[in-house]
């Protein structure tokens, strides 16, 4: 937009000049976009900011990129590995803490082939209620976030694995695929120390650069380069596997889904329930499941956890069980 400028006064014409107010405050906010962006080194009409290409940041673990650490909340920051296959990782900050949304979904053209699924043990159905309670109500498989609960834990992927759980998601894969652990995770200072051969009763234990307990989970979550080395490992699709198998063994097997439900419906309100209130669910599902009348009657079965999650105040989680009874997605699997 052109600007009117007469004697230095910046387009503003002191004795009744020709531009009208509107006129002058879009002339005014022009001038400060132009400054803005002259400021951060950016170049723009309008105050439209063109950020700078990422500079590399160097260090001894791994060659990350970041045009600056964000200073405010909502501020994002951008992490560019200096590999082509990894990309780049946008941040954000919430609450003072580094989170990555994710961008990877559960069912998306990123996600493992149903081929390497079924290869974990799965069956067509079952994936399809893991994709479906992932896609709605979980996260992308390289969605990283502090937990709600605990102190400061990192979450990670498509059912914010945490904690116990979260060590034995990442122990999977780096039995599964040494390789390619090696390469995203251990290269950057992160392991996982499983127990020892011979117990039954250890897990395993999440660590960086030797350290572990609450420390660790609070710099994992407070780092911007941490943060994107989870994000990038769970587009890896050794990392989606690995998350994937965890929920056959750490939830599907020890829920008893098989002996509740023989239908994706009954299996993606199953999943739902863990995914949503954790072991908690499994006394929920159990006890509905031993006041049946028809043990075969699933409709009946749901219907009765409808009713049971009511009852206890969970009225969301109730909708939410007759949303996924309702869907025409399950309907057609």
């Amino acid at each position: 937009m052109a600007r009117a400028e007469s004697n230095g006064s910046n387009g503003f014409e002191r004795n009744g000049g020709s531009q009208n107010l509107d006129g002058l405050i879009d002339d005014w906010f022009d001038l400060l976009g132009r400054q803005f962006a002259a400021a951060e080194g950016a170049s723009g009409r309008r105050g439209l900011r063109i950020p700078r290409s990422p500079v590399p940041l160097r260090d001894e673990v791994m060659h990350t990129g970041a045009r600056r650490a964000p200073e405010a909340e909502g501020a994002s920051l951008v992490v560019a590995f200096d590999d082509s296959e990894s990309g780049t990782v946008i941040l954000l900050r919430v609450n003072g803490q580094i989170v990555h949304r994710g961008l990877v979904a559960p069912r998306g053209p990123a996600a493992p082939p149903m081929a390497a699924r079924l290869a974990l043990g799965l069956s067509e159905w079952q994936s399809c209620a893991i994709d479906f309670v992932a896609d709605w109500f979980g996260a992308p498989f390289d969605a990283v976030n502090v937990a709600r609960s605990g102190p400061e834990r990192l979450t990670w992927g498509i059912w914010n694995f945490s904690g116990e759980r979260l060590a034995r998601c990442l122990a999977r894969w780096k039995e599964r695929a040494p390789e390619s652990f090696a390469a995203l995770l251990s290269s950057a200072g992160v392991d996982v120390e499983s127990p020892a051969p011979g117990t039954t009763d250890g897990v395993p234990v999440l660590s960086l650069a030797g350290g572990r307990g609450a420390r660790t989970q609070r710099t994992l979550t407070s780092d911007p380069h941490h943060v994107a080395v989870f994000a990038r490992a769970g587009r890896h699709l050794d990392g989606q596997l690995a998350q994937i198998d965890s929920i056959v063994h750490d939830i599907l097997e020890p829920a008893g889904a098989a002996e509740l439900v023989q239908t994706v419906r009954g299996l993606a309100v199953v999943l739902y329930l863990e995914l949503r209130l954790g072991a908690a669910a499994r006394q929920i599902t159990r006890s509905v499941a031993a006041n049946r009348s028809q043990p075969n009657d699933e409709s009946a079965y749901l219907d009765g956890l409808v009713e049971r999650l009511r009852a206890i105040g969970r009225a969301v989680d109730a909708h939410n069980v007759l949303r996924i009874l309702a869907t025409p997605e399950l309907g057609r699997a």
